[in-house]
């Protein structure tokens, strides 16, 4: 199992414009995976859907004053993972599932 935390710290995180809510909070997100969850569509889906749920609790927890704000701490989050991670097919789901919901808000 490889464990993964993103942290950075408060000062630093203050002066970036957008940093994730809860790293300006100062808080470490912890993320979990295990290799074999890499090897097949099915279980990457559900890796992603982990990890989308992880994000969603640490910017939700962080109390953003913005609908918006809470949008860019998760994808902030979701972009460290799956740098963090480095599974080019991973990433590239990731991307598709994107879309697909940027095409359903039209």
């Amino acid at each position: 199992m490889k464990k993964l935390t993103l942290a950075i710290l408060a000062a630093t995180s203050l002066a970036v414009i957008g940093a994730p809510a809860a790293a300006r909070a100062g808080h470490a997100v912890k993320f979990t995976y295990k290799e074999q969850e890499l090897k097949t569509e099915k279980s990457r889906a559900a890796l992603l859907a982990r990890m989308e749920a992880t994000t969603t609790s640490a910017c939700s927890g962080a109390k953003a004053k913005a609908y918006l704000s809470a949008m860019k701490c998760r994808e902030d989050l979701e972009s460290q993972y799956l740098a963090a991670i480095d599974h080019p097919q991973l990433a590239s789901e990731y991307e598709y599932k994107i879309v697909q919901i940027a095409g359903n808000i039209r």
